[in-house]
């Protein structure tokens, strides 16, 4: 009867280690996916402040292209679908321009740019630059 009671505890003891390793792995397994889950979601951030920035840039060259053409070009929001992108998501990028506060010719350019358009991760990026315009009777 010794006998058997001893090795009840053998087994009793074996089963209480089996137990406490499969707790130990399941939190460290469970601190392994949340760990992933925020270097994913810190990776998607990066990107979507990177495209963001790619954007506002764009927008300030397309400006500058459109003040070109016509030097009372004002702005516009310019939206980008998903397609064009070649991506997830599409985007937006307001485009200001404005008269200098020193009365000269040139211009206040100022783009924002929204990557995604909406959502919980959108990134926002701005930039901004003078442009000088040549004056009435001036080649460009």
């Amino acid at each position: 009867m010794t006998n058997h009671r001893r090795h009840h505890g053998r087994r009793a003891a074996l089963l209480i280690s089996v137990l406490v390793c499969l707790t130990v792995v399941m939190v460290l397994f469970t601190r392994w996916v949340k760990l992933a889950s925020l270097e994913r979601q810190q990776l998607r951030d990066q990107q979507n402040r990177l495209q963001a920035e790619y954007l506002a840039e764009s927008g300030l060259e397309r400006a500058i292209a459109q003040l070109a053409m016509d030097a009372t070009y004002a702005g516009e929001t310019w939206r980008i679908d998903k397609e064009s992108l070649r991506g997830r998501d599409g985007a937006t990028v307001a485009i200001q321009v404005e008269s200098l506060p020193d009365g000269s010719s040139g211009r206040l350019v100022r783009a924002v740019a929204d990557y995604p358009a909406e959502g919980r991760y959108r990134a926002r990026r701005s930039r901004e630059t003078r442009v000088t315009l040549p004056k009435p009777g001036e080649a460009p």
